[in-house]
């Protein structure tokens, strides 16, 4: 959408007030011309006309009425006029972007293999985590039929449960993948888990996930946040 699109101004609402360079008023204290001025709006108008309440640079509240609201989509007025901060140009911009993602999000879901499970919609909790869980095995499926597929963190982690190793492209190391070690249980090494399980005993073990790291060596490993969020996974032959 374009950045210029005109926002309906209400009572209430903060702008940036641009006083008029050729007019000195008693009181009014302007340090820089080039620094906005906060301002409160107190009548509306209409869209690109309203009544302010100005603080100037040095905290002096001034009334100043009929002031031209720029919206950016002409030539900025030659006196007095107020705008609205970027902050606010962005809010309104994001509408049009969650449309977008969404119907993104719709485009991903009615991809071949998704679009048979999603055509009757859940209609309980229940329904609804097997619903979540037929997609997720529609995607999976998918990655296995496409390794070289970018993939969702999501899906990755539904691969490792199928025992299939897993990798970021992002990463730098070569030859790092990550995969999933299943429990099991082991025999006793350590001092402590001798004294605790006893000599020889079996020591049980939940499942983890394990790195192998460029130097060959394997690790547990624990996803981050940028780990969980990239859409960078693929698969390791």
């Amino acid at each position: 959408m374009s950045e210029n699109k005109v926002i309906i101004p209400t009572i209430g609402r903060r702008v940036w007030f641009t006083p008029d360079p050729r007019t000195a008023l008693s009181g009014f204290v302007c340090h820089n011309p080039a620094a906005p001025m906060d301002a409160g709006i107190v009548y509306v108008w209409g869209d690109r006309c309203v009544n302010l309440d100005v603080t100037d640079h040095a905290g002096n509240h001034h009334a100043f009425t009929s002031v031209e609201l720029w919206q950016g989509d002409c030539d900025r007025p030659n006196g007095a006029y107020c705008e609205w901060m970027p902050f606010q140009k962005g809010q309104a911009a994001k509408p049009d972007d969650i449309k977008a993602l969404v119907a993104t999000a719709l485009a991903e879901l009615l991809k071949p293999g998704a679009i048979e499970v999603a055509r009757n919609p859940p209609q309980g909790r229940a329904e609804w985590v097997e619903h979540m869980d037929a997609l997720d095995q529609a995607a999976t499926a998918k990655a296995l039929d496409k390794p070289k597929a970018l993939l969702k963190f999501g899906v990755a982690l539904s691969l490792l449960k199928e025992g299939v190793k897993v990798a970021r492209v992002g990463w730098n190391g070569k030859g790092m993948f990550v995969y999933l070690v299943p429990p099991a249980s082991y025999p006793a090494q350590t001092g402590a888990a001798k004294e605790h399980f006893g000599e020889g005993a079996m020591v049980p073990y939940n499942a983890y996930l394990a790195l192998k790291t460029v130097e060959g060596s394997v690790s547990t490993w624990v996803p981050s946040i940028n780990d969980c969020l990239a859409e960078d996974w693929v698969v390791v032959q």
